[in-house]
C-alpha cells in the first residue's frame, strides 16, 4: 500500500482532507491526515507559540516514525511546510504533490511576499489581523466560501466547511522559507496540480511559483482553489496517477 500523508492549508485542520482520504483509500493508498500545532480547537488559545519551525517539526516527527518513505501532498499553505521538510529528510519522501500551493523563492520569499500582489482580489478583505495573540482570522462567511469552493458550487456540508474554519497562526505566513533546490532534485517524483478556477491563488501565480522548483510535473484540475473538499475523486485520480 502506498504510504500518503496530507497536510492541510490555513484555516483549516486534517478534517479538511476526509472525503479525498476515502477517494485515496479505495485506490489501495494507506492515508493519514495531520493536523498542524494551533489548528485543533483545544489549541486555538494559544498561537503565540506557533510559527513555520513548529510546522516543520510536527511533519519531521511524523515521518521519523515511519520506516518506508511516504507520498506527500500540501495544499495552498502548506506548500511551505512540504519546502522545508523535504529539505531535511528527502530519504524519507516517494514524492511530493502541491496542490494550488505556495513555493517561494528559497531563503527569500514568504506567503505575505507573494500574496499582496493578488489579495486585494481574494480573501484579502476579509481577513483581521491581531500581531499581539500571533493571530490570522478569516471572516466565516458565503463569500468567503465563495472564493474557496467556488461561486454557484455546492456539496453537502458547505455550511459546515466554512463554519469549521479555524484562526490561522499569523507567524508562518511571514517566515521566509528555508529550502534547497539542490536536495529537492533528490526527489525525482515532484506534481504540481493547478486550480484553473482559482479565486484565492490565481492560477497563473501558481505556475509562476511552481517554476521555483527545481523539476515539477504539472497537472490541471477544474476547481476552484480546496478541490480536497469539492472534487475529491477528480483530485485521488490525479494523485494516483503521479504515485505510480
Amino acid at each position: 500500500m502506498r504510504k500518503t500523508l496530507l497536510v492541510h492549508g490555513a484555516w483549516h485542520t486534517g478534517d479538511c482532507w476526509k472525503e479525498l482520504i476515502n477517494a485515496l483509500k479505495t485506490h489501495g493508498n494507506d492515508v493519514c491526515a495531520l493536523t498542524l500545532p494551533g489548528h485543533a480547537a483545544s489549541e486555538q488559545e494559544n498561537l503565540e507559540r506557533i510559527g513555520l519551525s513548529t510546522y516543520k517539526d510536527a511533519v519531521l516527527h511524523y515521518l521519523d516514525t515511519l520506516k518506508e518513505p511516504v507520498h506527500l501532498v500540501g495544499h495552498s499553505m502548506s506548500g511551505i511546510v512540504l519546502l522545508e521538510v523535504a529539505s531535511v529528510m528527502p530519504e524519507k519522501i516517494a514524492s511530493l504533490h502541491f496542490i494550488s500551493a505556495f513555493i517561494p523563492k528559497p531563503r527569500s520569499e514568504s506567503i505575505f511576499d507573494i500574496s499582496t500582489q493578488f489579495a486585494s482580489k481574494g480573501l484579502g478583505p476579509y481577513l483581521k489581523v491581531e500581531t499581539e495573540s500571533n493571530r490570522l482570522i478569516l471572516e466565516k462567511s458565503s463569500q468567503v466560501g465563495d472564493i474557496l469552493y467556488g461561486e454557484n458550487i455546492t456539496f453537502p456540508g458547505r455550511s459546515e466547511c466554512i463554519a469549521s474554519l479555524v484562526d490561522q497562526p499569523l507567524s508562518p505566513m511571514g517566515a521566509k522559507v528555508n529550502w534547497s533546490p539542490d536536495i529537492i532534485k533528490k526527489i525525482s517524483n515532484v506534481q504540481v496540480i493547478i486550480c484553473t478556477e482559482d479565486k484565492c491563488v490565481p492560477p497563473h501565480e501558481q505556475i509562476k511559483m511552481a517554476n521555483n522548483l527545481p523539476h515539477c510535473n504539472m497537472a490541471e484540475i477544474n476547481a476552484a482553489h480546496s478541490p480536497e473538499i469539492t472534487c475529491p475523486e477528480k483530485l485521488a485520480e490525479l494523485l494516483i496517477s503521479a504515485m505510480n
